[in-house]
């Protein structure tokens, strides 16, 4: 499923209100996985400095994992919606500078580049294909993998 919050484009920030309703998702669909993009911006490159509703999306996102989504205190008007309070196990995020897990991707890469491509209001005719399997070959070439994806995982205990 996608689900769309109504936040609009270039004006996300991470208030309390995204992360009860970033809460309030993971209540209802219950994940064991949660996959973020980073909140810190990473300045390694020389050509892109980063989305601010990259950074915000993240941060709202792991502060509805712990300890919003997962905590009776927090947010108790879900609890009167009937939404008990629930513990994500594991937590990935993409973009970040130390990446600790590696997930072979070979298999899905075409799913991936057709979904990408179709943000064509941002992505534009770009060689977007061709830029995300090379992306994702140089990620997998050093763990045995044709395509791969990192992340920095957290497993919550």
């Amino acid at each position: 499923d996608v689900i769309f919050l109504g936040y609009p484009d270039a004006y996300l920030q991470p208030t309390l209100e995204l992360r009860r309703d970033i809460s309030k998702v993971i209540r209802q669909h219950r994940p064991d996985i949660l996959i973020t993009t980073n909140p810190t911006r990473n300045l390694t490159g020389t050509d892109y400095i980063g989305h601010p509703d990259h950074f915000a999306a993240g941060e709202a996102a792991l502060s509805a994992v712990f300890p919003a989504a997962r905590d009776h205190l927090t947010f108790p008007e879900l609890l009167r919606e009937g939404l008990e309070p629930h513990k994500v196990r594991e937590v990935l995020i993409t973009g970040h500078d130390t990446p600790n897990k590696w997930i072979d991707v070979t298999k899905s890469i075409e799913v991936a580049i057709k979904a990408l491509k179709a943000h064509s209001s941002q992505i534009g005719e770009r060689e977007v294909a061709e830029r995300m399997r090379e992306s994702r070959r140089q990620t997998g070439k050093d763990h045995g993998m044709e395509y791969a994806e990192a992340f920095r995982s957290f497993v919550l205990r």
